[in-house]
């Protein structure tokens, strides 16, 4: 199971105090200031959760929400603040928030949600791994066998030309 966790919280107390308990519960943490410099290690392949503040400086939560969705739209993101306003939970789970927590909250809700949001997380990664694989399998990877180098290279050189309009003789 995928156990990455990248927290985002300006308030340093709250947030050394969230990375410890997280840490304490096996999870491995990414603590950070501000989104901009969390934004910098995902990527498609993230395998984890991000867990935001929402009212921070320069990029706010939600803002930050929408930065990792143009990533990848599927990774979950946990939103907090401690100005629960009914309005903006409704907006960020319209936006696809993975969950929204209302400061205070106590650690084992959060552990719940981050936990939940790993194992979709998990499933989705395993998923696009398989539907990849499938689509190698039942494609030119199932006619064409092998794995050097050279084969590999040829059948990159046949799906180039595979939409042209030329004979080809291999």
């Amino acid at each position: 199971m995928t156990n990455h966790v990248v927290l985002i919280d300006d308030e340093a107390t709250m947030r050394r105090s969230l990375e410890q308990w997280l840490s304490l519960s096996d999870l491995k943490v990414s603590a950070f200031s501000n989104g901009n410099e969390a934004l910098k290690i995902l990527s498609p392949d993230f395998d984890g959760v991000v867990v935001s503040d929402v009212k921070m400086p320069n990029i706010d939560g939600l803002q930050l929400m929408e930065a990792v969705h143009k990533i990848d739209a599927e990774i979950p993101v946990v939103l907090m603040t401690g100005h629960g306003e009914i309005a903006m939970a409704v907006d960020a789970m319209k936006r696809a928030a993975h969950d929204f927590l209302e400061k205070p909250f106590s650690p084992e809700q959060l552990l719940e949600i981050v936990k939940r949001g790993l194992q979709r997380r998990m499933l989705l990664l395993e998923n696009r791994t398989l539907r990849r694989r499938l689509a190698e399998v039942s494609g030119l990877s199932s006619r064409l066998i092998g794995e050097s180098e050279h084969i590999k290279k040829l059948r990159q050189e046949i799906a180039d030309l595979a939409s042209t309009n030329v004979s080809v003789l291999l």
